[in-house]
């Protein structure tokens, strides 16, 4: 019974630690047994990285670097950087390698303001030394007879400062984990500006969701900065995805090792629960004066709509989502979710109807076949009203029955989504409606095939015919026309003007039809 309890209570810690709870989530029960239950897995303390399962030790990243200053000259170096340990001793890379070895390397921790001298071993073909959890200021030095080309850093550093016989380089380059010891390019430093945009995306689920892009243009050297606070009051932060190095802080800042550059960050929050309204903290630190938030309701939890003192127009502020409502809140304002009705919002019918018609030999109607799909919510039937008399329809491959009802015929349908084939005929010459079915559609195409020897002049009540007499005429086509005609008139007269000019208009679509001929034999007769 006591070897069970043991298991129960070291299973319990080992669960508490990986879910990453704070350690006052321990059971006062369990306190003692903290250090020995967690013996090896002390990473679980540590923050994991964005999009991994959080269950392996290399999810965990356990050491965070900071700036990493180097300055060399003819003979010596020296380097300083700063560490920051989450959780248990861990091994940090120095720069350097086994040609150029740092040396006289000391760690000064923050609280304790020691100064003492560290060893340092070879481990995975780099110089590392072990550090305790807390904050630590490495600094060493190098010697060299010959100043060498480039210097080993490690790959955590995103960033470097470099200064080359007292001179300070504003574009250090790195590359494959080298640090050249020069310039990288010759141009004029530019001075440390960054511009920050800040999108949300505010969902309204269960619970709400919150979806923050900060848009980040740096300028001047590689640093690090920090924007704080992250999230509005009462989210918690689920992933962060960014183009540069960044760690979230449990204080709620944003801390982001920057570089020149147009950059992205974007932290996926929730809340914890239904909001119904989110604020803007007043206290801020590099966030712009003014952020831009769009509102995505939900119909099938409720019907809501959302407020602020200032709207926008999301194509003119740059927003990501240009087809929500879109606002400007500043700090200290909020935006306010009112809630209209609970439950799905009435459902409609969204149809879409494909149509191809067939003019009778004589002109006197039409035969046609529908294509009907899309999702028939309220209705369970399809219904046509006269002229139109419906023949014959089909789903799935099944025949369905065609019965009369009100003055017309129509067909039961079984399911939402909708996939009928329908065939008739409607008995006229002249206008008609366009559908014929009873249901509104949200969209409709018809192909008219006309037997030989017709034409379609022009269609009128359609949105578009392309493909008619009318619909072919373009501003170019009336003006050949009208050079052509008055040319002839000036040649041979009006009469033969009114005749090619009849001529050129019945003519001039036609596949082959002399179009440009008719202006090359009028040049030639002049």
């Amino acid at each position: 019974m006591r070897a069970a309890r043991l298991a129960l209570a070291v299973a319990l810690l080992v669960a508490a630690g990986a879910q990453g709870q704070p350690r006052s989530a321990v059971p006062p029960q369990l306190e003692d047994w903290r250090d020995w239950a967690l013996d090896g897995h002390e990473h679980v303390w540590c923050p994991f990285l964005y999009a991994s399962a959080a269950t392996r030790r290399g999810d965990f990243v356990c050491a965070w670097p900071g700036r990493l200053q180097v300055a060399v000259d003819a003979d010596r170096g020296t380097f300083q950087q700063t560490w920051r340990i989450f959780a248990a001793a861990q091994w940090v890379a120095l720069p350097g390698g086994e040609r150029v070895w740092p040396r006289q390397v000391t760690a000064r921790t923050i609280a304790t303001r020691a100064d003492p001298r560290l060893e340092v071993v070879l481990r995975d073909g780099a110089p590392t030394v072990r550090l305790p959890p807390g904050t630590h200021r490495l600094s060493g030095t190098f010697a060299w007879r010959e100043r060498p080309v480039a210097l080993a850093v490690p790959e955590a550093s995103g960033v470097v400062a470099l200064t080359v016989d007292g001179r300070s380089l504003a574009r250090p380059r790195v590359e494959d984990g080298r640090l050249w010891l020069g310039e990288a390019e010759a141009a004029a430093a530019a001075a440390d500006t960054i511009d920050v945009r800040v999108f949300r995306l505010i969902a309204d689920d269960v619970p709400t969701r919150l979806q923050t892009v900060f848009a980040v243009d740096v300028s001047g050297s590689v640093r690090e900065e920090a924007f704080g606070p992250a999230l509005p009051p009462g989210f918690l932060p689920l992933a962060v995805e960014s183009e540069l190095p960044a760690l979230l802080e449990p204080e709620g800042d944003l801390r982001v090792q920057v570089r020149p550059g147009q950059w992205r960050v974007r932290i996926n929050a929730r809340a914890g629960g239904v909001q119904d309204q989110v604020a803007l903290p007043t206290e801020r630190r590099n966030l712009p004066d003014i952020e831009t938030w769009s509102y995505r309701a939900n119909p099938r939890l409720r019907d809501t709509t959302a407020a602020a003192p200032v709207t926008a127009d999301a194509r003119l502020v740059d927003a990501p989502w240009v087809d929500l409502p879109t606002f400007r809140v500043r700090p200290g304002e909020q935006l306010a979710i009112v809630e209209r009705r609970r439950g799905q919002a009435d459902a409609k019918d969204a149809p879409k109807l494909t149509r191809k018609l067939w003019q009778d030999f004589d002109g006197d109607g039409f035969a046609f076949a529908d294509e009907i799909g899309g999702v028939l919510r309220v209705s369970s039937r399809l219904q046509m009203a006269a002229p139109y008399a419906l023949l014959a329809a089909e789903e799935a491959g099944d025949s369905l029955l065609v019965t009369a009802q009100d003055a017309g015929a129509g067909v039961e349908v079984t399911g939402p989504q909708l996939h009928v084939y329908a065939h008739g005929r409607v008995e006229s010459a002249g206008a008609m409606p366009v559908a014929g079915w009873q249901t509104h559609f949200d969209a409709m195409t018809a192909t008219l095939n006309l037997p030989p020897g017709a034409k379609l002049l022009a269609a009128f009540g359609v949105d578009d015919a392309p493909t008619s007499l009318a619909g072919r005429w373009r501003l170019l086509d009336f003006f050949v026309l009208l050079i052509v005609t008055v040319a002839a008139a000036r040649l041979f007269g009006r009469t033969v003007a009114a005749i090619a000019f009849v001529a050129l208009l019945l003519s001039y679509h036609e596949p082959g039809a002399p179009v440009w001929t008719w202006l090359n034999l009028l040049a030639a007769t002049a």
